[in-house]
């Protein structure tokens, strides 16, 4: 078996190619970091909720409706995974539905 100096003897020294070739790898590392720590913030899920503009004339119940309830740590909460519609709740408000039927 060959010594490992005597295999890669034909690379030569440390020359300009190589410092230049490590100056490049050190550089891309930084934009790398920053990308990785990316994934940190925008993985994050805070918690919210559906917002239910003033303006769209619902009635008490046909918010507690169109929200659905989840039980959370014991806690009843409103869910922040499912969406409402707001036209078809505005349409079946202004027929004058309950909300409970829902």
């Amino acid at each position: 078996m060959q010594d490992y100096e005597e295999s890669v003897s034909f690379l030569g020294t440390r020359g300009p190619f190589q410092r230049r070739v490590f100056m490049l790898l050190c550089l891309t590392s930084i934009p790398s970091g920053y990308n990785l720590l990316s994934v940190i913030f925008l993985l994050s899920s805070p918690p919210h909720q559906c917002h239910i503009p003033t303006h769209s004339n619902l009635s008490q119940d046909w918010i507690q409706a169109s929200i659905p309830v989840q039980h959370v740590a014991g806690r009843l909460e409103k869910s922040s995974c499912s969406r409402y519609e707001l036209d078809l709740l505005q349409n079946l408000s202004a027929l004058a539905t309950s909300g409970n039927s829902l």
